[in-house]
């Protein structure tokens, strides 16, 4: 499993650029800024999209990147999610007033875009991947996705907050190669965490502390760029040694 961090930034600046993965060439996890960073000449090989939730830093690349294909439309692209969050793009973004709604475009027979409602644990297939929408706590309706294929296992928390359930979560994934997951706020800033649907590196080890044993490498996501240096001094204090990396756009991860 290839894993591109095209975006993972919890917001935006020089070289910050928010939520994008790329699995595989071929599937993406959410579509942030970090979707501009893919070549124009690669954007045909995206066949389906993942995405947690729709807030604008998690989405906003989408229908730009939409817009692109239509010279190269061959086959509609999938947009995968739990259905409150593709009910949400298609009232509140694809809907011909802040955008063109392309799962009528070119045509309602051969749109850009399809809508494939998921349910949590529910697992999608494709090329030997599978995927698998895992719950998250957030402030509106959201999912990680677990993945897994022969060669190793990945957890991604998209958005989430702490809660014992999602320890529970993490535990039942184990052995997990790698766990990507957000760390929005440092500890003195808990309360607008918790609020807002977030983690702190304090709250981050009580999840940690839970798990019988931790995955093998801890990928750190979506920090606020004006707070990096504060979260990443109360990161260092949870002695997670050469297991915590801080991912960065550009990066490559292999499992």
């Amino acid at each position: 499993m290839k894993i591109e961090i095209l975006g993972c930034s919890g917001g935006i600046g020089p070289g910050q650029h928010t939520t994008c993965l790329r699995i595989n060439e071929r599937i993406l996890i959410d579509a942030g800024s970090g979707l501009g960073n893919l070549p124009a000449e690669q954007h045909a090989l995206i066949s389906d999209i993942f995405i947690t939730h729709a807030h604008l830093d998690h989405v906003c690349f989408l229908p730009m990147f939409l817009d692109g294909l239509f010279e190269q439309h061959t086959r509609p692209i999938r947009i995968h999610g739990l259905a409150d969050v593709l009910e949400t793009l298609q009232q509140h973004l694809f809907n011909w007033k802040l955008w063109p709604d392309f799962s009528a475009l070119p045509s309602p027979e051969n749109p850009l875009l399809r809508y494939h409602p998921l349910q949590l644990n529910q697992t999608v297939i494709l090329d030997g991947l599978s995927i698998t929408p895992v719950p998250a706590r957030h402030t509106v309706s959201a999912s990680g996705y677990l993945l897994e294929d022969d060669d190793g296992r990945m957890l991604f928390s998209g958005d989430t907050t702490y809660d014992a359930s999602y320890a529970q979560l993490i535990e039942s994934s184990l052995p997990l190669d790698l766990l990507i997951i957000e760390c929005a706020f440092p500890n003195r800033l808990e309360d607008l965490a918790l609020r807002a649907g977030h983690l702190t590196p304090a709250l981050l080890g009580r999840l940690l502390a839970r798990l019988s044993h931790p995955p093998k490498r801890i990928g750190i996501t979506h920090i606020k760029p004006t707070l990096a240096d504060e979260v990443r001094q109360d990161l260092d204090r949870l002695h997670l040694g050469e297991s915590l990396v801080y991912l960065s756009c550009g990066q490559s991860v292999q499992i």
